[in-house]
């Protein structure tokens, strides 16, 4: 870190480098997420408010259906997070909150369940956050939602039984 030049010094420097002398505030901007003053160079104070900043705007993409927030395994992270603050760290059926002491991560095992049991539809109203217990107890769990996948391979003949498509 070098010495803080005072104005008049970079009015001074302005004009040997044969600019007019004016200059700009040091100060002239502000952080787009917590509104410090910062360098024009920069749009966010510090790294942990860049994160922040565009995970917001993905959620706001997400909530009014700009974005899907698929990815390539299922949903995308920040779905996952949001829930997380939605639901304040609970399960939103029962409301179990209890964190695995022997676990390094340090917050309650809950998982994402896409209530249609369609893996790949992650819009708002079809995910939700719940705990192991309730998870098992929905209709598409595991080789319950069997026939939900199939869907796109076999398709049900008139007689009832099943015929590759």
């Amino acid at each position: 870190m070098g010495r803080e030049q005072t104005e008049e010094t970079r009015i001074k420097l302005s004009i040997v480098n044969g600019g007019t002398g004016k200059v700009k505030s040091k100060n002239s901007g502000y952080c787009l997420f917590c509104n410090k003053p910062i360098s024009k160079i920069n749009k966010y104070c510090s790294i942990y408010c860049q994160q922040d900043y565009q995970y917001n705007q993905k959620v706001k993409q997400w909530l009014n259906g700009e974005i899907s927030g698929t990815i390539k395994g299922g949903h995308a992270s920040f779905i996952r997070r949001y829930l997380f603050e939605k639901y304040n760290n609970k399960c939103s059926k029962c409301g179990w909150k209890e964190i695995n002491l022997y676990s390094k991560f340090k917050f309650p095992v809950l998982k994402v369940e896409h209530i249609d049991g369609r893996t790949y539809n992650n819009k708002p109203n079809n995910v939700t956050l719940l705990c192991p217990n309730c998870k098992t107890l929905t209709s598409t769990y595991k080789q319950n939602n069997n026939d939900r996948y199939m869907e796109k391979y076999y398709m049900k003949a008139g007689d009832g039984k099943l015929i590759v498509q």
